[in-house]
């Protein structure tokens, strides 16, 4: 019997959740004009996202601005709303121990930080790889999708060991799609249509909204294992965030693949 699982948490194409069998007709994307890049995680976004004072009080501050306020008009009430919700949920988040929120595994968005790249330029790792991160734990849509760039989706597997303060013990470094096909797997609030533009987001509305179905589905999970991983949803309207189009339909928690963005 298959376990109840969240796909907004951490779990790849390839998690042992899904169904992998041929059976269920699932078949590996082609390679054909694959483009890959070597990146590593940003290990310092770890503590500027977590145990930061300054980052506590940018979140009060912004979620002041979004407090619903009596005599505001239905419409805005309810986009402003969603915001404040979205928003106070990161701010209730548990931070993670490093080693899942530096894992990564295929077919996971991976997105770089616009202004902090400065911090590898006199790095040796830096001439080789992408610094990016792969983990949306807290980290809300409203406040940070604007820092983050995208930077690829993975293509291969770095499963970091708990730290026992002896040093790394594995390759910290991994490969990214850049450009070509690839799998991916439907963690979004609604079903994909084959032909339908991609974007990438740190959590969506619909699940953050506390009335929704799909916060009712996550509560019902009870304590999830995993930190959340980046959201990939249907684009409503034309954005920077786009990274490609739906290749096939699929409905949430199934795999689609995606033809990235030249």
């Amino acid at each position: 019997m298959q376990t109840r699982t969240d796909f907004v948490s951490a779990v790849g194409p390839a998690s042992d959740y899904l169904q992998n069998d041929f059976l269920n007709g699932y078949t590996q994307v082609d390679r054909v004009g694959e483009v890959v890049q070597t990146a590593m995680v940003h290990a310092s976004l770890y503590n500027m996202i977590f145990g930061n004072e300054q980052r506590k009080n940018y979140l009060n501050n912004q979620a002041a601005l979004y407090t619903p306020a009596i005599g505001t008009a239905p419409a805005a009430l309810f986009a402003d709303r969603q915001k404040f919700y979205s928003i106070q949920k990161v701010e209730g988040e548990e931070r993670p121990p490093f080693h899942q929120w530096a894992s990564v595994q295929p077919g996971m968005v991976a997105v770089a930080h616009k202004t902090r790249a400065a911090e590898f330029r006199n790095q040796i790792s830096s001439e080789r790889s992408a610094s990016v991160i792969v983990c949306a734990q807290g980290l809300s849509s409203v406040v940070d999708n604007k820092d983050y760039m995208f930077a690829g989706v993975t293509r291969t597997k770095s499963i970091i060991p708990m730290d026992d303060g002896l040093g790394p013990k594995v390759d910290e470094t991994f490969t990214l799609s850049k450009r070509g096909k690839v799998t991916m797997l439907n963690n979004g609030p609604r079903n994909i249509h084959e032909g339908d533009l991609l974007e990438w987001t740190f959590d969506d509305y619909a699940s953050t909204e506390p009335n929704s179905k799909f916060a009712a589905k996550r509560a019902k999970l009870g304590k999830i294992p995993n930190p959340r991983a980046i959201v990939i949803q249907k684009a409503t309207v034309s954005t920077a965030r786009v990274f490609g189009v739906a290749m096939e339909f699929a409905k949430r928690g199934e795999r689609v693949d995606v033809l990235l963005k030249s």
